[in-house]
């Protein structure tokens, strides 16, 4: 598919990451997609907002915690909206967020406190 639409320079299907080079890939992004069906506490979203960078996200429960600045959703069920939201973010002319880290640190702190207690 990604040839049939002539993406192949803009798509990247990376599968498994050393650990060292992750964060080096989410700083060179514009935006990370997780279209999963069934996540806890999805890792790469949590590193992606300590990037700063955007979260396109799968419209389930645990994804919906990291709700807020930077995270948009879609449903699983509608491709026409996965791609409006893939569309939209590449043609942003700001890649990162700018967070207010002292916040964000909070919030990955309870998340992962949330984590650990259930």
């Amino acid at each position: 598919m990604i040839a049939d639409l002539k993406i192949k320079e803009n798509v990247f299907i990376l599968g498994m990451i050393d650990r060292k080079d992750v964060f080096a890939l989410y700083k060179r992004c514009r935006f990370v997609l997780n279209p999963s069906q069934f996540e806890g506490l999805g890792m790469s979203a949590l590193e992606t907002k300590v990037c700063g960078k955007y979260l396109l996200l799968s419209d389930i429960p645990a994804h919906r915690e990291f709700a807020g600045a930077g995270c948009y959703f879609f449903s699983l069920s509608s491709c026409e909206e996965l791609a409006t939201k893939i569309k939209d973010l590449y043609v942003l002319k700001q890649h990162e967020i700018h967070y207010d880290y002292e916040l964000q640190s909070r919030i990955c702190a309870d998340a992962f406190v949330k984590l650990f207690k259930n």
